[in-house]
């Protein structure tokens, strides 16, 4: 199937008339392709991606966004393994405006390892649409870093820069604050710092410690954006241009740098005791990723891990194997383990209920037959279960999600399910289980923790 992918994306450039809009490919993988395109200040990005079934595949995303390299570097400055390509703006409207016609772009282009010349043709003309429609007026109307401080920051309320300005967890707060330093923005800026370090600072006092570590990259980042060395990182636009210019079409995607740290012979015995003690409540962890990859994830660094004897280091690792790490080898975020899932209540803006689902679905080993899962902004998931469509509509409360999604869940499959879910309550969410009844009570012995039905 590789030739197949490699062949697909060739035609997919011819059509989309990628080469001719000034794109060149940054990245491609078999299922999996980002374009970059010089845009005065920014980088413009298209990205799309196949979802495989058997020896067939159809689109499975679309999206676009502007990089500021800039920014990131800055950022890379306090968050050491900080990604350099994330987005830094994204068009939110636009990606809720388009909804109906990115599914319609989803057809099925390869049939039984042969590329589906119609519909391939087809959805070109569609994605095309989208790109002139969406994609490429966004583009147009930013291509300043000045621009972003002027229509975005200075604009509109903080609470709305979320709909423009990407970030996890607060990143997007980092991103916003180094703007307006680049911009000269000092008004801006002491107003915003001032008010909202002030914010986390009385959560964190009100008992909410998971944003301790959001405060902490907060402090570092301000003491070095007031030390004036963010002045003396240059833009790297000509860089990264140069970069793609020198990309062959196809080019492997590049490994993002992951360094290797120093043996921690406390950190590797205390891995290989707990995992093999985790073995026996049915928690295994992910064989493709490396130790090393772990000790490089935020939340191992956030967590204190690399110091077993100075935290609850059992109860860390638990966390830990319920969230996703990036994989040096696939170069993409895997879970850590597929039988524990660390649930946020709160996401960065658009809660992706479709993402849950299929969360949940891995703790089964994916037993259970959704298809076609597509989640909008406006709180509605459509998929298919066992053939049958359903639609599910959700409450939107900002970017915290609808706990109804776990009782439809449950419903829906009960039938077809033989243990239980369950959920240990863990700041704003908790870590979900798909346990029977001796697992169940060798995790509550083990832990000393109580699992609440879902």
């Amino acid at each position: 199937m590789k030739k197949i992918y490699h062949i697909l994306n060739s035609k997919i450039q011819v059509n989309l008339k990628l080469e001719e809009s000034g794109f060149q490919v940054k990245s491609f993988d078999d299922y999996y392709s980002i374009y970059f395109k010089k845009n005065k200040e920014v980088i413009d990005t298209l990205c799309y991606s196949f979802y495989p079934v058997s020896k067939s595949a159809c689109f499975s995303m679309i999206s676009y966004g502007i990089i500021l390299p800039q920014i990131n570097r800055v950022l890379k400055q306090v968050i050491s393994n900080f990604y350099e390509y994330e987005y830094t703006l994204i068009d939110r409207a636009g990606s809720q405006l388009s909804q109906d016609l990115q599914k319609s772009i989803i057809l099925e282009i390869v049939t039984n390892e042969e590329i589906n010349e119609t519909n391939l043709v087809n959805s070109c003309k569609l994605f095309n649409v989208y790109l002139d429609e969406y994609a490429y007026p966004f583009f147009n109307s930013i291509t300043t870093l000045q621009q972003i401080n002027d229509n975005i920051l200075e604009k509109y309320d903080w609470k709305e820069w979320y709909k423009y300005i990407s970030g996890l967890n607060g990143v997007h707060y980092l991103k916003s604050i180094i703007i307006m330093k680049l911009c000269n923005n000092e008004k801006g800026y002491k107003e915003f710092t001032e008010m909202y370090s002030q914010l986390v600072l009385d959560a964190i006092n009100n008992g909410r410690t998971e944003v301790q570590d959001l405060y902490n990259t907060w402090k570092e980042l301000l003491e070095y954006l007031e030390s004036g060395k963010y002045l003396e990182i240059d833009n790297m636009v000509d860089g990264v241009a140069e970069t793609i210019e020198s990309n062959p079409t196809l080019a492997p995607k590049p490994k993002r740098d992951i360094p290797v740290l120093p043996q921690n012979t406390a950190v590797e015995q205390a891995f290989k005791k707990y995992e093999k003690e985790f073995n026996t409540l049915g928690i295994h962890f992910n064989k493709k990723i490396t130790l090393n990859d772990y000790r490089n994830d935020l939340n191992w660094q956030s967590w204190k891990m690399e110091e077993p004897q100075n935290v609850d280091w059992k109860y860390f690792l638990l966390l830990f194997s319920g969230t996703k790490v990036y994989n040096t080898l696939s170069e993409v975020y895997e879970p850590v383990s597929p039988n524990v899932y660390y649930f946020n209540a709160e996401w960065d803006g658009f809660v992706d209920y479709g993402k849950i689902i299929q969360r949940l679905n891995l703790l089964t080993n994916n037993e259970l037959p959704f298809t076609n899962i597509v989640c909008e902004e406006e709180g509605i998931c459509t998929f298919e279960y066992k053939g049958k469509a359903h639609s599910w509509t959700f409450e939107i409360d900002g970017d915290w999600t609808d706990s109804s999604i776990f009782e439809l869940f449950i419903d829906l499959v009960s039938a077809d399910i033989n243990k239980v879910f369950y959920i240990m309550f863990e700041g704003q969410g908790g870590i979900i289980l798909y346990y029977d009844s001796e697992e169940y009570h060798k995790f509550e012995s083990y832990f000393d923790k109580k699992l609440i039905r879902l």
